[in-house]
């Protein structure tokens, strides 16, 4: 199994269905929810090899997508505060009429 590694998000992840050898691997494919569903008892093992294999990808994923939301919040914010004041605002539109979120 391997994964295609590079700035996170730029590419999708695959799988090698193939050994060392070149041989195809019964079962190395991807784990669809009909797959779970339908026999888990030889699912689960391939999800669990899967998530082994790329849990580091994941990782590093799900950090860099967490820092980016922060930075973003913290960009966007004065924006985002004249918008919404602008239009809750006491001479916004929509402001003079009470209407709060």
């Amino acid at each position: 199994m391997a994964v295609i590694a590079g700035i996170p998000g730029m590419y999708n992840y695959t799988y090698d269905t193939m050994d060392a050898v070149g041989v195809d691997v019964p079962g190395a494919a991807q784990v669809s929810l009909g797959d779970l569903l339908g026999n888990p008892a030889a699912s689960l093992p391939q999800l669990q090899r899967n998530l082994m294999n790329n849990y580091q990808a994941i990782l590093v994923g799900s950090f860099f997508t967490a820092l980016s939301f922060k930075v973003a919040k913290k960009v966007l914010a004065k924006p985002i505060r004249k918008i919404n004041t602008g239009l809750f605002g006491k001479r916004g539109i929509i402001g003079h009429i009470g209407f709060k979120l």
